[in-house]
């Protein structure tokens, strides 16, 4: 996983859940952890 480095106007996972009307808390529920999401949306984006 990429080391990731916050800046100011970075949002969270929880907040870009919402800005998109997902399921945050389904999402992380189904994957267990939101590490794991998170790593899942990384795999995502190297693609």
């Amino acid at each position: 996983m990429p080391d990731v480095k916050y800046k100011e106007n970075d949002m969270t996972l929880e907040e870009c859940y919402r800005l998109i009307d997902g399921d945050y808390e389904g999402t992380v529920k189904r994957l267990y952890s939101e590490s794991f999401l998170q790593k899942m949306i990384f795999k995502f984006l190297e693609d």
